[in-house]
């Protein structure tokens, strides 16, 4: 399949001179653009936002023309279960220009770019945002629910060949999501939240940002059911693989994601490689 033309960068990265360089690098030898999913604005925004904004966006500001900034995983899925179609682009054009213009300004010396930003009237939905990923039990019990799902007699057999070869753990999980059974998940997945049975057909055998975003719910769950221990975890790590998702779910669409968290790591691998069937 032909993948979106981005490189993805968990937070951490973004923070990497060496790494930001490197990206910054491939990129212009490849023709390609860093992409800044909209999520991470809730996860600059961690701690001290007026720190974490600076050190966040510093490195990456020189290369304010390579970089894009993302629309909402949740909008793009919302609109593929309504149209049926993949989505064209996973870039907010106008806020792409927005966010170029404060770049350059924080590479000319001028940070009050983020002062303006962290004031402005988006900074009342980030603290929405916070509120609302700081409900950790919930976010929780929604992980639960979805290992529930595959206590199922269906899933028997890719449960039973997950805890038996934790050594290919992905590997499992890609051969799953190629599979039948893999398929009629996602695309029954699409009809639960609201698109009709031919487009989810449609869609869970395309590059759609739906088919990754329920293929990446679906790993997640099948990855802490082959390592264990979800019942035992603590809340805000699990919260945290959730904020992960639209990192994973943007990369897998992308020509690459840089990250060094595992769970996130194997969980994209698991969803690009099943893209590459």
């Amino acid at each position: 399949m032909l993948f979106h033309p981005y490189i993805v960068l968990e937070p951490n990265k973004l923070e990497s001179r060496d790494v930001v360089y490197s990206v910054a690098e491939r990129c212009r030898r490849e023709n390609l653009q860093i992409l800044v999913p909209h999520v991470a604005g809730y996860e600059f925004s961690k701690g001290n936002p007026t720190i974490n904004w600076r050190k966040s966006l510093r490195e990456i500001a020189p290369f304010a023309d390579l970089v894009v900034a993302g629309v909402k995983c949740l909008d793009l899925c919302r609109d593929e279960w309504e149209s049926g179609v993949p989505s064209v682009t996973l870039v907010d054009l106008r806020a792409s220009i927005e966010f170029r213009q404060r770049l350059r300004r924080i590479a000319s010396g001028d940070e009050s770019a983020i002062d303006e930003l962290l004031q402005g009237p988006g900074w009342k939905a980030m603290e929405e945002s916070q509120e609302l990923w700081s409900r950790y039990d919930d976010h929780k019990s929604s992980l639960v629910a979805l290992c529930n799902c595959f206590r199922r007699p269906e899933y028997e057999t890719v449960v039973n060949e997950l805890r038996r070869s934790r050594g290919q753990v992905v590997q499992k999980i890609t051969q799953w999501l190629r599979s039948d059974d893999g398929v009629d998940f996602v695309a029954m997945g699409m009809v639960f939240y609201g698109a009709n049975s031919d487009a989810a057909r449609r869609l869970a055998g395309s590059l759609s940002v739906a088919r990754a975003f329920l293929s990446y719910c679906a790993a997640l769950a099948l990855h802490w059911i082959a390592m264990s221990g979800l019942d035992t975890a603590n809340a805000k790590e699990v919260t945290n693989d959730w904020h992960d998702l639209e990192y994973g779910v943007m990369g897998a669409l992308s020509a690459d994601l840089i990250t060094s968290d595992g769970r996130l790591r194997d969980v994209y691998k698991a969803v690009r490689d099943a893209f590459e069937c």
